[in-house]
């Protein structure tokens, strides 16, 4: 709680925002989806629901290495590309929202 002494009205270099609810970047709709890694060259997308999806792949860098769209059926295996060594982010994306997860590729 903030009580001012006098009155702040005005244009001025700052501002403060406030709102009853918290921000939050969880997708609550994806929270029983996991993204792993079965070896180097196969991902692994377990829990999704029926529908389609899509992933990308991007390396540390935000360039996209790889993308691909497919049927979502529960478990899904995706071939990936061969690789080199490194840190990827593995975008997916389904019909009820967005999902992030790193990988590292050894």
């Amino acid at each position: 709680k903030v009580t001012l002494t006098e009155a702040l009205d005005g244009v001025g270099r700052f501002y403060l925002r406030t709102e009853n609810s918290a921000l939050s970047i969880d997708n609550i709709a994806l929270n029983g989806v996991s993204i792993f890694k079965s070896n180097n060259s196969t991902l692994k997308i377990a829990g999704l629901e029926q529908g389609k999806a899509a992933i990308s792949l991007f390396n540390i860098q935000g360039k996209k290495i790889f993308s691909t769209s497919f049927e979502a059926n529960g478990m899904q295996e995706i071939a990936l590309p061969k690789l080199s060594m490194g840190i990827y982010v593995v975008q997916l994306t389904t019909e009820v929202g967005k999902m992030d997860k790193k990988i590292i590729l050894e």
